[in-house]
């Protein structure tokens, strides 16, 4: 990811260095060495808040928003939007044949969910669209466990028969 951003940044010549053997002068132009967040550490880290998933449909001829409990990978309904919330971040994933009513209506959704979550949630958590076929790992490692081949195959999860 850090190759393709800087890609896009320069057009220069890139030199990649592992981490943790950063020149000196990689420090200097970010403002000094501090302490940062790092893989290890996320994956020690628990959270105290489980993630709870949601299917938006307005199959029904009305737009409802139905709570999908031990969700798997099959539960993401590609006729639909499905919303992840993670505590951290809140994810809109759009299924392929997911309508325009239902896109318009999961973002207002969302919004509303976080300003009327009774456990006072910060209303600034980022709420972000993941299209179906385009799933960054930050969302397909919620689906790591427990996962079915019947589903949509995401990228980067683990699949089981």
């Amino acid at each position: 990811m850090a190759k393709s951003v800087a890609n896009d940044l320069s057009k220069r010549e890139k030199q990649t260095v592992l981490e943790g053997q950063e020149p000196t002068e990689f420090w200097a132009a970010l403002g000094g060495r501090a302490p940062y967040a790092s893989d290890k550490r996320f994956q020690e880290e628990e959270s105290a808040y489980d993630p709870r998933l949601f299917e938006c449909s307005n199959q029904t001829g009305r737009f409802i928003i139905t709570e999908v409990f031990d969700f798997s990978q099959e539960d993401l309904d590609e006729d639909d939007i499905m919303l992840l919330d993670t505590w951290e971040e809140v994810f809109l994933w759009v299924g392929r044949s997911a309508n325009d009513y239902e896109k318009k209506e999961s973002v207002t959704s969302a919004r509303e969910y976080l300003q009327t979550h009774p456990s006072d949630r910060d209303p600034d958590t980022p709420i972000v669209t993941v299209k179906q076929g385009n799933e960054p790992l930050t969302f397909t490692g919620w689906f790591h466990a427990g996962t079915h081949t019947s589903g949509p195959v995401l990228p980067g999860a683990a699949t089981t028969g």
